[in-house]
């Protein structure tokens, strides 16, 4: 990626690498370029280095269409470990996260076991309740629909 070289030059930071990458991830989607997915998987495993869940969550959904495809199947695993290991308040959740929650129960409604799936959209519905945000429970309550 020519862009790669530019960041050098620039030392410009990681969290702007992570930024621009998302955006033009993002670009290269709206115009059909399948190279999209690539380069928001990068962008992705840069903000997982460095500890940045809300801008990995970010690249995650910019890699999906919130319904099944092949998308969220390339994302690696290692991805859901943003998710709290401990409680916390679902304000401390960014709304990105709480709606890739929603967005990988989507993404793998014909896996052969309906449990995993089923107990990510109720997390997802039931952090967007406790956060209180009717759009972002609209949105998640919305897209629920599919997986059940």
């Amino acid at each position: 990626m020519q862009a790669a070289d530019l960041f050098d030059d620039a030392g410009a930071s990681d969290v702007t690498r992570v930024d621009v990458m998302t955006m033009t991830g993002e670009a290269l989607r709206r115009i059909g370029d399948p190279t999209h997915r690539d380069v928001l998987l990068e962008a992705g495993r840069l903000a997982e280095r460095i500890g940045d869940a809300p801008r990995m969550a970010k690249a995650a959904l910019a890699n999906g269409r919130f319904w099944q495809s092949d998308a969220m199947g390339s994302i690696p695993n290692g991805w859901l470990r943003w998710k709290p290991q401990s409680p916390r308040s679902a304000s401390t959740i960014p709304t990105r996260v709480r709606c890739l929650l929603i967005k990988l129960s989507v993404e793998n409604m014909y896996a052969p076991d309906s449990a995993p799936r089923r107990a990510l959209a109720e997390e997802a519905v039931a952090t967007a309740r406790e956060h209180g945000d009717p759009f972002t429970l609209g949105n998640v309550l919305s897209i629920r629909h599919n997986v059940l």
